[in-house]
């Protein structure tokens, strides 16, 4: 992945004003998440913009609206998704998820983010990268509450998490109404715990299908076959 640019298979990322750079996390998310049966989704923290534009990739129906709170990131995957041929699909709109107001009755099937994870961390150094990795602006907690104004009855909820993370949000996501319908326990290598966790939330309250996955299964770069099929329609190598 470029520093300043990464390129999949059907559009190009700029991110020299993005404050987090496109990772696997992301790329793993985007990949995984159900879009079947989706007419609406919303992309909270878009970034450079890439969730919004896997989800418009992977189904030609479905009408995204993007939010970020910081203005540069916003101003840039606005310019991303500009440059794309799923421009038409995807609004990328400049705003805290705490005050976003959709269109009136706009209530969406899916809603997907990767939210910042370093609440216990030291702060990063900048606003953008600060906003981008800290849950000062959008905790689990804010998303879930404000998700359950904006979800349809029978929409979904799809997020990334670290693993030591993933109790606690699940925890969250039932006071509000919201049960793991699929979990991701991704590894990074062979016989290693997980590093991070999908988590996938319906209102029904069932029992959740959990996998896993290896992404480096033969040294560094030496990607796993489960991991080379999930992105292969994303990355120009796989």
């Amino acid at each position: 992945m470029g520093n300043q640019w990464f390129r999949c298979k059907q559009f190009l990322i700029r991110q020299d004003q993005c404050a987090m750079k496109v990772g696997t996390d992301g790329v793993i998310l985007g990949a995984w998440t159900e879009v079947v049966g989706a007419g609406r989704a919303l992309d909270i923290g878009t970034g450079t913009g890439l969730l919004a534009l896997m989800l418009a990739q992977r189904s030609q129906k479905l009408i995204i609206d993007a939010i970020e709170i910081d203005l540069a990131a916003a101003r840039q995957a606005a310019e991303n998704v500009a440059g794309s041929v799923f421009s038409e699909k995807i609004s990328v709109q400049a705003s805290d998820f705490r005050d976003f107001d959709p269109e009136a009755g706009v209530q969406y099937d899916l809603v997907i983010c990767n939210p910042p994870y370093f609440n216990r961390a030291f702060k990063a150094a900048g606003t953008g990268r600060t906003l981008a990795r800290h849950t000062d602006a959008l905790d689990l907690a804010g998303i879930f509450s404000r998700a359950d104004q904006l979800v349809r009855e029978k929409g979904r909820i799809s997020i990334i998490v670290p693993s030591d993370q993933a109790p606690g949000a699940l925890e969250i996501a039932g006071v509000q109404g919201f049960y793991p319908e699929r979990i991701l326990k991704v590894h990074p290598v062979p016989g290693a715990a997980p590093k991070r966790h999908c988590l996938e939330f319906t209102r029904s309250n069932a029992t959740p299908r959990v996998n896993s996955l290896v992404i480096e299964a033969h040294g560094r770069h030496g990607y796993s076959d489960a991991y080379r099929e999930l992105t292969k329609d994303f990355y120009l190598d796989m």
